[in-house]
């Protein structure tokens, strides 16, 4: 995408030097470990209100079966 829109023309000198200054300052290595720590601690904190929802769920069941029944239930 970088080499197509310089190919293009369509960007000002200052846009193209700002973009390719740009260009050269990412490493995608960094990204990518980035992006891989952001999915961990989603997953962590996804694994962690499932256990929360699950644990409550429990609770309930158990609160619930432990509960005397009247003539009107």
């Amino acid at each position: 995408p970088y080499q197509r829109v310089i190919d293009s023309g369509i960007l000002t000198q200052a846009k193209a030097a700002e973009l390719a200054a740009l260009m050269e300052a990412t490493n995608p290595a960094d990204l990518t470990r980035g992006i891989t720590t952001i999915q961990t601690k989603l997953i962590a904190l996804a694994a962690a209100k499932t256990r929360a929802l699950e644990d409550s769920s429990t609770r309930a069941q158990i609160a619930e079966a432990s509960t005397t029944l009247s003539r009107a239930s």
